[in-house]
């Protein structure tokens, strides 16, 4: 008998925040890291919770910032300073393949969506209307 490995969650974190809480105004950077550090802090109670079932990188456009996933070992904070966060998404999910892991791509980009699917990943779906807490949430039914 052999063992499944964990599922590998990618999570286009700057997508899903932007997509899913909107931004305006002259303060939206502000309010744009606090959201971040929000989905951070669901993901970290997600992993907390199941132990080793699963393994999250959770990917951010830009340069590194002061988001830390500390506490939890199946959660992976990424920066993509010099190419695009889908570009990192994308090796992940080709790495995964090559692993043999199921490697799930969480995003509302349609574009990297399918050029994971056509890689051999799985694409869970967000969008506008969602709360952040409600994306974290569903990672459980996939």
């Amino acid at each position: 008998m052999s063992l499944q490995r964990p599922r590998v969650y990618c999570i286009d974190g700057t997508n899903i925040v932007r997509v899913c809480c909107g931004y305006a105004g002259a303060s939206f950077r502000r309010q744009e890291e606090a959201d971040a550090a929000r989905l951070l802090s669901a993901l970290l109670q997600l992993c907390r919770s199941q132990d080793q079932d699963m393994d999250v990188e959770l990917y951010f456009d830009g340069a590194a910032r002061t988001l830390s996933s500390q506490g939890s070992p199946n959660l992976r904070v990424r920066f993509a300073d010099e190419l695009p966060a889908d570009e990192l998404i994308m090796d992940r999910v080709r790495l995964g393949r090559h692993e043999g892991r199921r490697v799930v791509v969480v995003t509302a980009d349609s574009d990297l969506g399918r050029r994971a699917q056509e890689e051999g990943g799985r694409w869970i779906r967000c969008g506008q209307g969602q709360t952040l807490e409600s994306v974290v949430g569903g990672l459980l039914r996939h």
